[in-house]
């Protein structure tokens, strides 16, 4: 991940769990898979103020 933005969310328990899945199951998924992209987003629904974003690696 080339941007500053990205390493942060890759660094957080949520992204730490996304590369740790792929580093776990390298031989299920026949090779050496990476994340490309992170998506962060917050739902369509009526936003309060304790949701949090969602995000998508």
């Amino acid at each position: 991940m080339p941007s500053v933005d990205a390493q942060d969310i890759m660094g957080s328990p949520n992204g730490i769990a996304a590369g740790f899945f792929l580093v776990q199951h390298k031989r299920q998924l026949c090779r050496n898979k990476m994340i490309a992209a992170i998506m962060v987003f917050k739902a369509m629904q009526p936003v309060t103020e304790n949701e949090f974003p969602n995000l998508i690696f």
